[in-house]
């Protein structure tokens, strides 16, 4: 789903709320951030795309994964995470080729990993439902 990603991309690389509270306005990433990559930043992806097919129109039931890691603690994360909850949750998602129906968050979830060298990365993020409908 290219156009979401590109879109969901966009959102959070244009809202200052979010941007100031990562190290850089390139620390939003794809799938996965890449090995050194400075704390905090964002990662996002694609759970989930599903097309009902109950209209005669396309439709995608999409859930993404926008998640903050922080290496400084939890209530960082948490402020990044709530940041991308205020740019997405019920907030019009412009997505070329596709009508935004409307975007939610869903779950919340948080987690702390322990690095081989004892440091700890905390997460904070949540599960988020797009419903798209194909321009005709």
């Amino acid at each position: 789903m290219n156009a979401w990603d590109a879109a969901l991309y966009t959102r959070l690389q244009t809202t200052s709320g979010i941007t100031s509270l990562l190290a850089g306005t390139t620390s939003i990433y794809h799938l996965q951030a890449p090995e050194g990559a400075t704390l905090p930043y964002i990662v996002y992806s694609l759970q989930s795309s599903v097309e009902p097919n109950d209209t005669a129109h396309r439709v995608k039931n999409i859930i993404g994964f926008i998640r903050a890691y922080s290496g400084v603690s939890a209530v960082q994360a948490g402020s990044i995470d709530a940041a991308i909850d205020t740019a997405l949750h019920l907030a019009p998602l412009t997505v070329s080729g596709w009508t935004d129906l409307w975007m939610a968050r869903e779950q919340e979830l948080e987690t702390v990993e322990n690095q081989p060298s004892g440091k700890q990365v905390f997460m904070c993020g949540g599960f988020y439902r797009a419903m798209l409908e194909k321009t005709p």
